[in-house]
């Protein structure tokens, strides 16, 4: 899997949040969505099928929070936003993930040639971590350390809070991308149950004793809201698709940190190393 790692040479620029998370060796992109922003994913299948691998960069710039239209029917009303709340605290967690992961590179910039993959940053952690005891927690998308902080500050090599700090993203990019693919399921499935009864829906609104003027433009907000909807699915797949490569990533470049760390899995889903 190490095609995902983030390789840029001798690439002095410094690292900033629009700085790709996965990326090919000889990619010239600079970042990512926000707006101009551009991910690849490395030596995937995906760099032999241009138009494919088109499709997903573009993607992943179009994803946004969604936002729907007031109804004057409250039940209908709460459907579109409750649904429209979802996704969007989905996508609040996807960009989280992407800065804790930004902000776990740049802790470890002046010490690499240019910007860190998660390989030289997992291997410069486990270094700086010294001889403290670390053990792990492993689930089916999710890695926790465990560890004593007094331990880390007094093995640690270098400045503590920054060991520690690097402990506590980790830790953090884990349990967001556990939540992320958790959730994304459950988003898409009761999503696509609304959209089931989209003729059910937009009885509800023509049935409905609105006034002449609210009618007409309650059918077209409906409307609006079902297409949002619609268009979320396709989001959701690009969330669950880089989330999942990104733990895989952070998992591959793991490895020799659990090795040199003794770090066995405690009773979990799956293995720390495969």
């Amino acid at each position: 899997m190490g095609g995902l790692c983030c390789c840029f040479g001798d690439n002095k620029k410094d690292l900033s949040p629009t700085t790709p998370l996965l990326s090919d060796k000889s990619s010239s992109h600079n970042g990512q969505r926000t707006p101009n922003n551009k991910t690849s994913l490395g030596h995937s299948a995906r760099q032999h099928n241009p138009e494919k691998e088109k499709q997903f960069l573009t993607s992943l710039e179009q994803l946004s929070p969604i936002v729907v239209g007031d109804l004057p029917l409250p039940a209908l009303d709460k459907t579109f936003k409750d649904h429209a709340s979802l996704y969007n605290s989905l996508l609040e967690k996807f960009e989280a993930l992407r800065q804790v992961l930004h902000d776990f590179k740049a802790l470890h910039e002046k010490e690499t040639n240019g910007i860190p993959t998660l390989k030289e940053c997992m291997k410069l952690m486990s270094i700086n971590c010294g001889d403290a005891v670390i053990t792990a927690t492993r689930t089916r998308y999710s890695v926790q350390l465990q560890y004593d902080v007094k331990s880390i500050s007094e093995c640690c090599k270098g400045l503590p809070e920054d060991t520690l700090e690097a402990l506590a993203l980790y830790n953090k990019a884990n349990t967001l991308i556990r939540n992320i693919m958790e959730k994304n399921p459950q988003i898409k499935d009761s999503i696509q149950l609304v959209l089931d009864d989209e003729e059910k829906l937009r009885r509800e609104v023509t049935k409905a004793d609105l006034s002449p003027s609210e009618g007409p433009e309650a059918v077209k907000t409906c409307a609006r809201n079902i297409n949002n909807l619609r268009h979320v699915h396709g989001a959701i797949d690009t969330i669950k698709k880089y989330t999942k490569a990104l733990f895989q990533e952070l998992l591959d470049s793991s490895k020799r940190f659990f090795s040199e760390h003794d770090i066995t899995d405690k009773p979990g889903i799956g293995k720390l190393v495969a």
